[in-house]
């Protein structure tokens, strides 16, 4: 019995699939799917996974890193640490080129997600500080909610 990814182009704009097929020796089924725009390899210490890059605004992403444990697409922590360094870099030269709130806000949502919380703090400052100057007040209470996400994940892991 053997597991499989296939990766199916849906548009532009709504994305892709990926999607896990399992083969039995008679029939194909499929037994996961993960939504993406832009998809790449992360290899870690004695595993592999995948980034998932999901379109937030325009050119920002949301990013999570996945492996597979036996049975479906799970997140992976250490996975997640080892690959946020190319999530920061690309998040870097695009407020380099534009300050966009949008782009602080998917940065401290990686922060947050490679516990770099005191990094995810002060994005998520500058993320808002945009945003109250456009008088944008969905996104600063969108801002607020990612707050509440890192002190939870702050109290959750001790630091």
């Amino acid at each position: 019995m053997k597991d499989y990814l296939w990766g199916v182009s849906i548009g532009a704009a709504a994305g892709s699939q990926l999607k896990v097929i399992h083969w039995d020796d008679t029939s194909f089924k499929e037994i996961e799917e993960e939504p993406y725009h832009k998809i790449d390899l992360v290899k870690g210490n004695q595993k592999v996974g995948i980034a998932t890059w999901h379109m937030y605004i325009g050119d920002s992403y949301l990013v999570d890193v996945l492996k597979w444990n036996g049975e479906k697409l799970v997140y992976d922590q250490e996975l997640y640490s080892t690959y946020y360094p190319i999530i920061e870099k690309f998040y870097k030269n695009k407020i380099r080129k534009l300050d966009a709130w949008y782009y602080w806000y998917c940065l401290a949502d990686a922060q947050i997600k490679a516990n770099l919380f005191d990094e995810a703090s002060k994005s998520i400052k500058k993320g808002k500080l945009l945003a109250k100057k456009l008088s944008m007040l969905e996104v600063v209470r969108d801002f607020n909610n990612l707050s509440k996400v890192l002190e939870s994940k702050k109290n959750t892991t001790g630091r």
